[in-house]
């Protein structure tokens, strides 16, 4: 049966983020890794563990308790760190403080940035852990990106979905450019094979979507 083009529509602004973006925002992450001389992401996230330790809303041993929202949820925290074996809350510098702490916390050693970080959690991290200079940029892509996923609209029309599309496009351009003029090229190229072939968006739902 001949699919609805209007939930062709929603499923090309969607792999878009879900995909390509995603692709290219790790590219920048690494590459900021990279600027700060750090090997893997394990080793980054131990270097900001207390930074990521606020971000859960939650108060700390070091006093700076400004943090009140919760922008990393408790299930991501703990898919990237654990309760280190060799810990103990003798660790802890603030002897007084008997509430959870980051000193506790050692992250995964198994994370990679191409397997374990998502669309959300780079966003996350870029916003919060990196140069200044991304952050409003990023905060918009993924204000346009929550737009589009998070609202629970399956169907949009031609005229929506152009204005979305160029809105997204003129991101990911801005957003590649941070990396090179290269990668923005090749990320423009396959935005452009999910907005003009749908043989090829099939098979992109299937691995990215629908699995």
């Amino acid at each position: 049966m001949e699919r609805s083009p209007f939930c062709l529509y929603s499923e090309k602004i969607r792999l878009l983020y879900l995909d390509v973006f995603t692709k290219v925002l790790r590219k920048l992450f690494l590459q900021e890794m990279k600027k700060q001389n750090i090997n893997n992401f394990a080793e980054f996230l131990n270097n900001y563990r207390e930074d990521l330790f606020h971000l859960r809303g939650k108060h700390c041993c070091c006093g700076n308790n400004k943090q009140r929202n919760s922008i990393l949820s408790n299930s991501l925290w703990n898919n990237l760190f654990t309760i280190h074996a060799c810990t103990t809350s003798a660790q802890c510098p603030n002897k007084s403080h008997k509430s959870d702490c980051f000193h506790k916390y050692k992250a995964n050693k198994w994370l990679t940035v191409e397997n374990d970080v998502d669309f959300s959690l780079i966003c996350i991290l870029l916003r919060n852990t990196c140069d200044t200079k991304f952050k409003n940029t990023i905060e918009i892509v993924q204000s346009n990106r929550n737009e589009v996923i998070h609202t629970g609209k399956a169907r949009i029309t031609g005229e929506e979905f152009e204005l979305l599309w160029g809105k997204a496009k003129k991101f990911l351009s801005d957003v590649a450019l941070f990396v090179s003029k290269e990668l923005e090229e090749q990320a423009s190229k396959e935005a452009s094979d999910i907005y003009n072939y749908h043989e090829k968006l099939a098979r992109y739902i299937g691995e990215f979507i629908l699995v």
